[in-house]
Order: structure tokens, then sequence, then C-alpha cells
């Protein structure tokens, strides 16, 4: 594949099958949350954004009376938000993650909403 070690957000999303069948790394990020806790969400008391990791430590924590630690890797200094990317990006990105977000409706809003409804006029 024709693909560019170091790509920029846009082009990475917009490849992003391109990059799912070159790295195992890339596809592992990218399954559907359902692969790994199943289809009924039900089961679990919360669900935490990656973004929420320190608060799911706290909760673990408390729920354990003992201290838990997760380690934090590849956090970035300047995180990367939908703002960030281009029309087209978010275009194939609602499209990618419709049925994810309809998967975790109960608990979080989709962000392509609003904005591929705005894109398209």
């Amino acid at each position: 594949m024709n693909l560019t070690a170091d790509p920029d957000p846009d082009y990475f999303f917009q490849n992003l099958c391109g990059y799912i069948a070159v790295s195992s790394s890339v596809k592992h990020h990218a399954l559907p949350t359902a692969v790994f806790t199943g289809v009924d969400l039900g089961r679990y008391s919360q669900v935490y954004r990656t973004s929420d990791i320190s608060k799911l430590q706290d909760d673990l924590s408390a729920h354990v009376d003992a201290p838990v630690t997760i380690p934090h890797f590849y956090s970035s200094d300047a995180p990367l938000t939908l703002d960030d990317l281009a029309p087209e990006t978010h275009r194939m990105l609602a499209a990618r993650l419709k049925e994810e977000y309809r998967h975790l409706e109960g608990y979080f809003a989709n962000p392509f909403i609003t904005k591929h409804v705005s894109m398209a006029a």
C-alpha cells in the first residue's frame, strides 16, 4: 500500500482502512467497542472514555479499597479535536463511527450528528 509512515491526522483517518490492513496495532484500536465489551453494556455500572482513565483509576481504587494505578501510554501534549480535522475527514469518521455511537448512545452523544448535518448544507 502506498501509505506514509508519518501521516497528518486527516491523511491517517481518510486512509484508516489501509492503516488497519497493514498494522495490527491500528486494527486493535479501530475495532468496535462491542468486540471487547460485548453487545449488552447493561452489565456495566459505568463506561469510560480513554480521556477519563484517571476517573476510572479513582473509581476502581474506591471500589477495591486499595490504590489502583493505570499507566498512561501514548499520551499527547496536544490532543486532537474534531475541530482540527477537515470536513471530508468528519464525513468519513461520521459514517465509520455511526454504529459505534449507536452502541454507546446511552453513555455518549454522537459528536458528528450536528457537525454532519451542518456540513451537508
